[in-house]
C-alpha cells in the first residue's frame, strides 16, 4: 500500500479492496488467509473486496490508486516499493509465523529423479551453476548494473530489486529446507482443501532433491 496509507496490521485489511496477483489458489494469498484466520479470526475473503488479476494489471491499478493493498509477485512489490509503496507482511513472513524455521525455498526447477540418478554428472553441473550464478548477484553491485537494461530498472528501482533478490536467495540445508516446506503444505492443504492439493494432505517424498551420497 502507499507509504501513507493507515493500514499497519493485517487487521486494518478488514474491508479493503486488495489486489491479489494469480487466483485464489495462490500458495502467498493462502498462507496470509491461514495467519490471519489463525492469530486475529479474520476472514479476509469474507470481510474484503478481493480483486485477481495478472501482475502487471495488479500494480497498475495501485498505482492508480484503485486498490488499497496488493499481494503480488516480489519484483512487482520491488518495483512498487521503489515508487512510494510500504510492505505490509510478505509471504516469507507469513510463513516463519506459521511454523517455518526459516526461509523456505517457493521457486524451484522440475525433472525426473530416474533421469537425475542416471545423469548425476549433469544434474552435480546445473546445481552447482544455479549456486554460482546467485553467488554472483548476491556479492556483486556491478553485475546487477549489467543487467539492468534486461531488466529494465534503474536507480532506486534496480536496487530495490536487487536487495530483494538476495533475500530471496535460499541458503540452508535441502534437509531443512524440506521439513519447512511439509509443515507449510499442510496449511495450504487445510485452507486450500482438495481444490489446490487433491487428495494429498501431505507433501509427496521426493519433492525436493537430494543429492544421493558418492
Amino acid at each position: 500500500m502507499k507509504e501513507g496509507a493507515p493500514i499497519r496490521t493485517i487487521t486494518d485489511l478488514s474491508g479493503k479492496k486488495i489486489g491479489v496477483a494469480g487466483g485464489p489458489l495462490d500458495k502467498s494469498w493462502l498462507l496470509i488467509q491461514a495467519l490471519a484466520r489463525r492469530d486475529h479470526g479474520l476472514d479476509l475473503p469474507a470481510t474484503s473486496d478481493i480483486v485477481f488479476g495478472a501482475p502487471p494489471l495488479i500494480s497498475e491499478k495501485a498505482m492508480q490508486g484503485e486498490l488499497d493493498a496488493v499481494l503480488n509477485f516480489w519484483h512487482f512489490c520491488a518495483r512498487l516499493e521503489a515508487n512510494g509503496f510500504r510492505r505490509l507482511i510478505g509471504a516469507d513472513a507469513a510463513a516463519k509465523a506459521l511454523g517455518a524455521s526459516g526461509a523456505v525455498s517457493a521457486l524451484g526447477y522440475v525433472f525426473h529423479d530416474k533421469w537425475a540418478n542416471e545423469h548425476p554428472d549433469a544434474i552435480a553441473g546445473f546445481i552447482k551453476a544455479s549456486a554460482q550464478s546467485k553467488d554472483l548477484l548476491a556479492r556483486s553491485d556491478d553485475e546487477w548494473l549489467r543487467l539492468a537494461p534486461d531488466i529494465r530498472a534503474q536507480g532506486e528501482e534496480l536496487a530495490r530489486l536487487r536487495d530483494r533478490y538476495r533475500e530471496g536467495i535460499p541458503r540452508r540445508p535441502v534437509a531443512e529446507d524440506a521439513a519447512d516446506a511439509g509443515k507449510l503444505y499442510r496449511v495450504l492443504a487445510e485452507i486450500g482443501g482438495e481444490k489446490l492439493v487433491g487428495r494429498a494432505p501431505e507433501m509427496a517424498p521426493g519433492t525436493f532433491w537430494q543429492v544421493p551420497p558418492q
